[in-house]
């Protein structure tokens, strides 16, 4: 596999890419601080408000104390994000087959290359499944974060630079009533991490395309424990708190990279109208900045418009995010995207039992 195409599919999965310097550690941060793209569509469609919604199997990841609300055996069977910034899944897939192309490319493909990724590239990406039965659930799921800087030195010389990061959570949650009004949570996960890095020059001349390109990675392995409540304050009113990373746990890269996540608190609200049919949400994220990475507000509402559809919305920061839940007997799709459907894509898939 050539480096082009190391470095374009890791895009894709968001598992590598980008810059390096102080970009290296925003892409850390970022992840490190539970700021990289959330799991599952319906949070993604209502702006990843979630920390006082999920009582199904994403409880697994957004509060473990969700599922102290019990309720029928479930498998969120598929979930899978992305989030690009600069580019979009069409990109991707031009980035893709100009990496294919890599061998024998020519100047149609050189000046594609130059006009898709030249200039800064950022992506994230999430992966999740899990098994819910009752209070308990065993599950997966995969964030990432790169971002990738591709310099035009002069009409047939680029300068690549790039950094980002990945982490792999595979355990296992449980959640408890203390009373009628308050539940908790425990979640506890193997951690992988990963890091990458690619530096280097390309350039053509005449019909050959030169590299000289450095790709580098590693991972790391740890534990992870994260713990949450969630406490109604009446009959369709809900507050959740998470505390991530609680053990902090420490990442010992090889030569001689160590970053280290810092617990991080998230505050929800939920509040439902049972005549309207509709949720409110209202989300906190990283309130004590961790990782010195900013909080993040999130805000979600979802209305039952049939006896099988719902429709959603939701924003954090600057973008703007919909969304569309079916429901088809024992299974439900979910459909998530932003204000490019391109650009900001989720899709989750759930069976219950």
């Amino acid at each position: 596999m050539t480096w082009l195409r190391l470095v374009l599919v890791s895009a894709l999965l968001a598992f590598c890419g980008g810059w390096v310097g102080a970009q290296r550690e925003l892409s850390a941060n970022y992840l490190m601080a539970g700021l990289a793209p959330g799991i599952g569509a319906r949070a993604a469609a209502m702006g990843d408000a979630h920390i006082a919604v999920a009582t199904d199997a994403t409880a697994f990841y957004w509060n473990p104390a969700g599922l102290a609300a019990g309720g029928d055996t479930q498998w969120h069977a598929l979930s899978a994000r992305f989030d690009g910034h600069h580019v979009d899944l069409g990109q991707v897939r031009d980035m893709l087959d100009i990496a294919r192309a890599h061998e024998g490319m020519g100047m149609a493909h050189w000046n594609l290359l130059r006009e898709v990724v030249d200039g800064r590239v950022e992506a994230g990406g999430a992966a999740f499944s899990a098994y819910r039965n009752a209070s308990w659930a065993v599950g997966a799921f995969s964030q990432g974060w790169a971002t990738m800087d591709v310099v035009g030195l002069e009409p047939h010389r680029v300068f690549v630079l790039g950094y980002g990061m990945d982490a792999t959570n595979v355990g296992v949650a449980h959640g408890g009533s203390l009373s009628e009004e308050l539940d908790w949570g425990l979640q506890v996960g193997w951690l992988k991490a990963g890091q990458a890095r690619t530096k280097g020059i390309v350039w053509r001349h005449r019909d050959e395309v030169r590299t000289t390109v450095a790709h580098r990675s590693n991972h790391t392995t740890n534990w992870s424990v994260s713990g949450g409540v969630r406490y109604q304050a009446s009959e369709n009113v809900h507050w959740g708190l998470v505390l991530r990373n609680v053990n902090a746990p420490r990442l010992e890269f090889t030569l001689g990279n160590i970053f280290g996540y810092d617990p991080s608190v998230h505050l929800g609200f939920a509040a439902y109208n049972p005549e309207e049919q509709v949720l409110f949400a209202l989300d906190v994220h990283n309130v004590f900045q961790a990782n010195d990475m900013e909080p993040k507000l999130c805000v979600g509402l979802e209305k039952r418009v049939g006896a099988r559809t719902l429709l959603r919305f939701g924003g954090t920061r600057s973008r703007l995010t919909c969304g569309v839940g079916l429901e088809a007997g024992n299974w439900q799709i979910d459909l998530a995207s932003g204000s490019n459907p391109k650009s900001q894509l989720a899709l989750s898939g759930v069976v219950g039992f």
